[in-house]
């Protein structure tokens, strides 16, 4: 988590983070956090409270048990921190389809595989063959 005010610039979600979730993931996605530092936690609902790519799943923002509904598998860290009785914050959020929107990531299109041939070129042309006979 970066507790330190001098590091929170390398705390992983970020602005810069959610901007390129939004454009890779597609509507409907759902992103799942957890930590431990309730200053993360603040920092995380803040920023993905100031990104309409997403929406929270849980009010007010996170949760301090496994979203309901949802396959939980806990992380090692996560288990050993519940037994100690430390508290994890959830937040669950769901990528969301608004105006302004990057466009979505298109998908590789499949129609092309039946015809795609890794020996040729993007131009098209043949790659050179290779002289066996030697």
């Amino acid at each position: 988590p970066w507790p330190k005010k001098r590091h929170h610039k390398k705390r992983m979600v970020q602005n810069s983070l959610m901007e390129m979730l939004a454009r890779k993931m597609i509507v409907g996605g759902q992103l799942e956090l957890r930590t431990d530092h309730a200053d993360y936690k603040d920092q995380m609902v803040k920023v993905l409270a100031e990104n309409p790519a997403f929406r929270s799943e849980i009010a007010p923002g996170f949760a301090t048990e496994p979203p309901a509904g949802e396959e939980h598998i806990p992380t090692l860290f996560e288990s050993k921190y519940r037994e100690r009785g430390i508290t994890i914050h959830y937040l669950l959020q769901t990528r969301t389809d608004y105006e302004g929107a990057p466009p979505p990531r298109a998908p590789f299109p499949v129609e092309e595989l039946a015809t795609y041939d890794p020996l040729q070129s993007c131009e098209g042309d043949p790659l050179p063959q290779q002289d066996d006979s030697e």
